[in-house]
């Protein structure tokens, strides 16, 4: 088990990407009438929280989905030029498409990146023992699950889900 301290540095390191995760999620969903039925898709938000806000979004529900092109804040001063924009855009977009509606490939696929800190991590926790079996447990998860879940011909869907969400996939780490 991974001590308090580093528990906690793996969570603040991977915020970051479980927030793009968050977004691409959304935009996976973002083909759904409206934001509400967008957000009953996805991992993060359930109707428990839609419940709990209902006064504060009365009129609102009939808005449409949110995507990531309505959102100023993932316009990146830091991006090198136009191609690393669009590159981040193209990522998020796939992996939400991946993922899209499938809370429980969401669910395992969040616990991978949220244990997964950063390559350029400035502790010992990339190697870290328990991280390393924790990654290694979900990857195969994720695997098995994908395999297991269509009994129709989803070979090529399959593996294309299995190349791209699994963590030494080149591209996804990226963002």
């Amino acid at each position: 088990m991974l001590n308090e301290a580093a528990r906690m540095n793996v969570i603040k390191s991977t915020y970051p990407a479980l927030y793009v995760l968050m977004w691409s999620i959304l935009e996976g969903n973002t083909r759904e009438r409206t934001w509400m039925d967008q957000h009953m898709k996805t991992l993060h938000i359930t109707k428990e929280n839609h419940a709990a806000i209902k006064d504060s979004i009365q009129g609102l529900e009939n808005v449409r989905s949110i995507s990531l092109k309505d959102q100023e804040r993932f316009t990146s001063p830091w991006a090198r030029d136009l191609a690393d924009e669009e590159k981040f855009e193209r990522t998020v977009s796939l992996v939400g498409k991946l993922l899209r509606d499938d809370i429980q490939l969401q669910a395992l696929y969040h616990m991978l990146v949220m244990m997964k800190p950063p390559e350029k991590h400035p502790s010992i926790q990339q190697s870290d023992s328990t991280l390393v079996s924790v990654r290694s447990s979900l990857c195969q998860f994720i695997y098995r699950y994908l395999a297991a879940r269509d009994n129709t011909d989803l070979k090529h869907t399959k593996t294309i889900k299995t190349d791209i969400l699994l963590p030494e996939t080149p591209g996804t780490s990226f963002c």
